[in-house]
């Protein structure tokens, strides 16, 4: 419109068509979490850096992609003279990260039954056997979860990376076996702060599709 003075840029719309969902255990001997840029991608390229020795990926994720939540609790304080709040107090930001993997693979079931991923099998491709086991500590276990998401292709790719520092599964949701569509497992995981790093969850993105970049350390 006329008369108003907007800056709208179209490249800045994204759609993620293809994705990398990794996990590794929180805290797992020799293997180095991201805490800048210059550890999720590479200076240079503007690519994402291959993750470290240890940490699996998962495989497929159905087209329903991934679904970020953060919910925001607050308490509000009232007065006598006033039904209008004169303070609001933020009690909890609660982060959760829910997708469904397609691969019925060794890895995924491992996950399914609330392992360590220093339970995996030497590949996702190997047979496996799994049981629930109540007094392990099944679902207790904690993981740090590893997505790269690209939109666009060569000169004009954006990357972006995001990394759960711990995390635990919260919620499965039913799996299904039948004839019309894929078994599929559905994943929620929330989010909590990092003693070591302080942090929870570190999101970031660059590309060679975007004219300036994030500042790199060596």
């Amino acid at each position: 419109m006329a008369d108003l003075d907007m800056t709208l840029t179209d490249t800045q719309v994204r759609k993620w068509g293809r994705a990398r969902v990794g996990i590794s255990d929180y805290g797992a001997a020799g293997i180095t979490v991201p805490t800048a840029a210059s550890g999720l991608f590479d200076g240079t390229s503007f690519k994402p850096k291959a993750w470290p020795a240890g940490v699996k990926e998962l495989g497929y994720v159905t087209t329903d992609g991934f679904t970020a939540g953060r919910s925001i609790s607050t308490s509000d304080t009232t007065m006598l003279q006033s039904k209008v709040p004169v303070r609001s107090d933020v009690e909890s930001v609660t982060h959760t990260i829910k997708f469904a993997l397609g691969e019925a693979n060794n890895f995924v079931n491992a996950l399914y039954h609330g392992l360590t991923v220093a339970s995996f099998g030497a590949s996702k491709d190997a047979a496996w056997l799994y049981a629930d086991d109540e007094l392990s500590g099944a679902y207790e276990n904690e993981y740090v979860l590893w997505l790269y998401f690209v939109d666009g292709s060569g000169t004009r790719a954006v990357y972006r990376g995001e990394i759960g520092y711990r995390v635990k599964i919260t919620a499965i949701d039913d799996r299904s076996m039948k004839r019309t569509d894929p078994e599929v497992f559905s994943f929620t995981f929330g989010a909590y702060g990092d003693p070591v790093t302080g942090k929870s969850i570190l999101r970031g993105q660059d590309g060679p599709g975007l004219t300036t970049h994030l500042t790199y350390t060596p």
